[in-house]
């Protein structure tokens, strides 16, 4: 049922759905955030933020999500993205991915502007991909709590404006809005018997009672239809591999919800051109598209469903002695070598005008006069014009000072795609995660590794002090990994896991579990490691019976990987690298006690 769906309106609070998602998606909702004058200066709604006051990015979600808050809005905007119009970039990029073709945002709270403006099939978009989100479910289905912040800290009570989470059974949430220009504005979702309905109104002064009737007529003709997913006869081509081609299946069953089966449903299959050997049972491979006309209804990953195996696969002689070294040992001598390789490379002598220069002692220019004035000496001689120095070996003094080139620190984040090994070169020519870092202009080394079939978050730096830190034993980060695990687990397996395996003559440590999604032939796990080793998650699968289909790493310590596209990178910010640097700390402070 719809009116005007497509009609341009202001959307007032309902903005506030689309701030919260970024928020959870792209930060680590326990950093805290220190208001400024900046973020509290904000018209109508608050929390009571006020300037120095300091206060977690969960908290401001509550903040929006149940009361509301312009000022937990233009903080979060402003602490993520470093003002409101940079962060409104970011909404508008998102609002893009979702397919809100008729939407643009201005602010993060929903004042009203002339240029802020969505319509109601839109914000039913954006309230769907919401409530998808775990953490933004938890939020906004959640009618009131105690939160502390300030500066000091002092406890208050937070209640959601949304009726219809006491008023409607199975209700959901997901937010209110009202602003006198653009009215009464409700987004709201509910689920009964395995449907989910989204139901919008914008500007309508019977919002209660409008979503009440919209979702009653909604669930009398709505369920869950199956959608075709026969793909017989539908081949990926394989590379090097036992086989030319594997085939393909839904990785979910598709479906949608529908008072009646469509007869104009057409699907469109959207395919990588080829995947090289190995390729594991799972791993996905391109979707399914399905469109009633114009309009997109489902977007089913496709996978591969059977394995294939090298043509030849590779001698495994070296394996036990790297088993017998240890992962530490490997590491460390690994790391070692490329940084021998890095000495080799940058073992040249260059110009002493240039080194004067990059050290910033003057331009090329005035070190050439002060080298001709006798005020440049190398290895204690008055150096001449077009001398050259070796920067590992020689020592350059101005005017009796010593000066050297300081190293600019590089710290980045990669999202490795699948089919990528974690090195810089490969003597078999295979696709390397070096290839996807030459544009960040300096070299810089994997901080462990994710193996070739893995996915997700890689640190990447050029400070060895910070990836001793962040690999060794004793100062290991926790990380965080999204795991597919075909066809299912029990719960005597996650007891396993949580509880440690045995696994190479030695026990694990024991990681957090728990189940993010679960259907027939399909169960998402999130996995929390607090040790290195090589190929645990793997193994343990292995171990316990369970076959990976995908494995991601989504966060190292309390940095996530968020909207982060596959084979991109970004530096990271001080922030992050001292709060990685802290968890390393304090890590080691409790292993030593």
């Amino acid at each position: 049922m719809k009116k005007n769906a497509q009609q341009q309106r202001g959307m007032a609070s309902t903005t506030k759905i689309m701030t919260s998602l970024l928020a959870v998606e792209e930060s680590d909702p326990n950093r805290v955030i220190t208001a400024t004058e900046a973020m509290v200066r904000v018209e109508g709604t608050s929390i009571g933020l006020q300037a120095g006051d300091k206060i977690t990015l969960r908290n401001l979600i509550y903040g929006m999500l149940l009361e509301s808050g312009n000022d937990a809005a233009n903080a979060t905007a402003i602490a993520l993205a470093g003002s409101a119009d940079q962060f409104a970039e970011r909404m508008n990029a998102r609002a893009k991915e979702i397919g809100m073709t008729n939407t643009h945002f201005v602010t993060p709270s929903g004042l009203d502007h002339e240029e802020h403006y969505s319509c109601a099939h839109d914000m039913a978009l954006l309230g769907a991909e919401a409530i998808q989100n775990p953490e933004f479910a938890a939020v906004c289905s959640t009618k009131s709590i105690r939160v502390a912040y300030g500066n000091p800290e002092y406890l208050r009570t937070l209640r959601n404006h949304n009726r219809l989470l006491s008023a409607y059974p199975g209700c959901i949430g997901v937010k209110t809005g009202f602003t006198k220009k653009s009215g009464r504005c409700l987004v709201s979702a509910a689920r009964r018997d395995g449907v989910t309905l989204v139901a919008v109104t914008l500007n309508a002064p019977n919002d209660w009672d409008d979503h009440k009737k919209l979702f009653d007529y909604g669930f009398s003709v709505v369920e869950n239809l199956k959608l075709d997913d026969s793909l017989s006869g539908i081949q990926l081509k394989v590379v090097g591999g036992v086989s030319k081609s594997v085939p393909v299946e839904c990785a979910i069953t598709p479906s949608v919800a529908a008072s009646d089966m469509p007869s104009d449903i057409h699907r469109e299959i959207r395919l990588e051109p080829f995947v090289y050997a190995p390729v594991e049972r799972g791993r996905i491979v391109g979707e399914a598209r399905y469109y009633r006309g114009d309009q997109l209804l489902a977007c089913v990953p496709l996978e591969t469903a059977q394995a294939v195996k090298n043509i030849d696969p590779p001698k495994q002689t070296e394996e036990p002695e790297k088993e017998k070294k240890g992962f530490w040992n490997q590491i460390k001598e690994w790391f070692s070598t490329h940084l021998r390789r890095e000495k080799k490379m940058t073992d040249e002598k260059i110009r002493l005008q240039k080194y004067l220069s990059e050290c910033g002692i003057a331009s090329r220019r005035k070190s050439e006069v002060l080298i001709a004035q006798g005020c440049v000496k190398v290895n204690g001689a008055r150096a001449q014009i077009g001398d050259k120095i070796d920067p590992k070996r020689d020592t350059v003094s101005v005017n009796g000072r010593k000066v050297a080139k300081e190293q600019a620190l590089c710290y980045i984040m990669l999202h490795k795609p699948r089919g990528f090994i974690t090195t810089m070169s490969d003597e078999m020519n295979r696709k390397c995660v070096a290839e996807l870092v030459q544009d960040c202009g300096m070299r810089v080394y994997p901080v462990g590794r994710l193996d070739r079939e893995s996915e997700g978050l890689l640190l990447m730096t050029n400070d060895g002090a910070f990836a001793n830190a962040m690999m060794h034993p004793k100062r290991h980060v926790p990380k965080t990994y999204r795991v597919t695990i075909r066809p299912g687990v029990t719960e005597e397996q996650i007891t396993q896991m949580t509880t440690g395996l045995m696994l190479d003559g030695r026990m694990t440590a024991p990681a957090d579990v728990h189940i993010i999604t679960k259907e027939e032939g399909r169960v998402v796990l999130e996995i929390v490691l607090y040790e290195g080793r090589n190929r645990q998650i793997r193994k343990m699968c292995e171990q316990l019976g369970l076959e990976v289909a995908r494995l991601k790493r989504t966060a190292v310590g309390a940095v996530k990987l968020g909207m982060l596209p596959q084979g991109k990178w970004r530096e990271l910010t001080s922030e992050e690298v001292n709060r990685l640097m802290n968890a390393a700390k304090m890590n080691a402070t409790k292993k030593s006690k």
